[in-house]
C-alpha cells in the first residue's frame, strides 16, 4: 500500500501555473482549476492511497508558449493511458514506447495552433506496483528517496549544464555562472526521439518515502534543507508537504518559479512510522 499526497502552488511571483500533476488515475490540474489556483494564489492539496498507482509532475517551460498546456497535454497522456502506465512496472519498455508517444502528441498539439507553437513541458513520475518502482524522467523535475542518512536523487536534470558536468567541460563550481545551464535538452515537445531516463526499484519496504518536485522548490531549497524538514517525526506528511512549499515560497522572495511536491510514503500491515 502506498500514500500519495500532491501539494501545488503558483508561487509568488507567476501569473501563470504552468505546473501539472497525475496523482493516481483522475487527480490533476484541469483548466478551470488552473485558473482558480491562478485566482485565488492559494495552496492545491490532494491524497489518494492504493497498491498500485502512477504519479507524476510535468512543468510547462517557462518562457515558451502556453507551458501550461504543455504540462496539461502531458498528464492528461499517461491519465488516458493509466493501465498501460501499471503494466510498464514488468514490461519497462512499455513505458519507453509511451513516452515517446507523448512527445509526438505534444508536438503535434504544438503544431495545431499557433499560439502553442515551440511549448513543451518536463516529465518525472513513480510507477508503483508489487514492491516495485518504476522510476521515469525527462528534463528537470526531480525524484529522490528519502532515508535516515540522506535524500538519494533517482534521476539527473537533463540540461545544459548538468550536461557540460557530466563530459568535465565545466566543473560544478563554473557550472553556476554558466548562462544556460538550465536549458533543457530533454522534453516533452521536443522534435525527435527523446532520450528518457528510466529505472526500476526493487523489493520496496513499509516506511520508504519518495519525492517527486519541480525545480522551482530545488532552485531555492538545498536538499539537505528538505530532508532534514522530512526528517521530523511530529510532523505528519501533510504537515511536512505544507511547509515544505511555505520554505520554498519565502525562499523565493518575489523572484521565485512555480512550486510543485509529490511525496509518496510506502505503507504495511503493522509499520510505525
Amino acid at each position: 500500500m502506498a500514500k500519495a499526497l500532491v501539494f501545488s502552488h503558483i508561487g509568488n511571483s507567476r501569473a501563470k501555473q504552468e505546473d501539472n500533476f497525475l496523482l493516481g488515475k483522475d487527480c490533476y490540474l484541469t483548466e478551470v482549476q488552473r485558473t482558480q489556483l491562478e485566482q485565488t494564489r492559494s495552496l492545491w492539496k490532494a491524497q489518494t492511497q492504493g497498491t498500485a498507482m502512477c504519479t507524476m509532475i510535468s512543468d510547462g517551460m517557462g518562457g515558451e508558449n502556453a507551458g501550461e498546456i504543455a504540462s496539461l497535454c502531458t498528464v492528461q497522456f499517461f491519465r488516458e493511458h493509466y493501465d498501460s502506465c501499471l503494466q510498464s512496472v514488468t514490461c519497462p519498455q512499455i513505458l519507453e514506447d509511451l513516452i515517446q508517444a507523448c512527445n509526438h502528441h505534444v508536438c503535434h498539439t504544438s503544431q495545431t495552433n499557433l499560439l502553442y507553437r515551440g511549448m513543451g513541458a518536463t516529465g518525472c513520475g513513480l510507477i508503483i506496483q508489487n514492491q516495485k518502482i518504476l522510476v521515469w524522467n525527462v528534463g528537470d523535475s526531480r525524484a529522490y528517496k528519502s532515508t535516515n542518512e540522506e535524500l538519494i536523487p533517482l534521476t539527473r536534470d537533463q540540461n545544459e549544464g548538468n550536461r557540460l558536468c557530466t563530459m568535465g567541460i565545466l566543473t560544478a563550481e563554473e557550472v553556476q555562472n554558466f548562462p544556460r545551464r538550465k536549458a533543457l535538452n530533454q522534453y516533452f515537445g521536443k522534435e525527435g526521439t527523446l532520450g528518457p531516463q528510466v529505472s526500476i526499484l526493487e523489493n520496496v519496504s513499509p516506511g520508504e518515502l519518495f519525492v517527486l518536485c519541480s525545480d522551482g522548490i530545488t532552485d531555492v531549497l538545498e536538499e539537505e534543507e528538505i530532508h532534514d524538514l522530512l526528517l521530523k517525526q511530529h510532523l505528519s506528511l501533510e504537515e511536512k508537504g505544507t511547509f515544505l512549499i511555505g520554505m520554498a515560497e519565502e525562499r523565493a522572495k518575489g523572484v521565485g518559479d512555480n512550486l510543485t511536491l509529490i511525496l509518496v510514503e510506502i505503507e504495511g500491515d503493522g509499520y510505525d512510522r
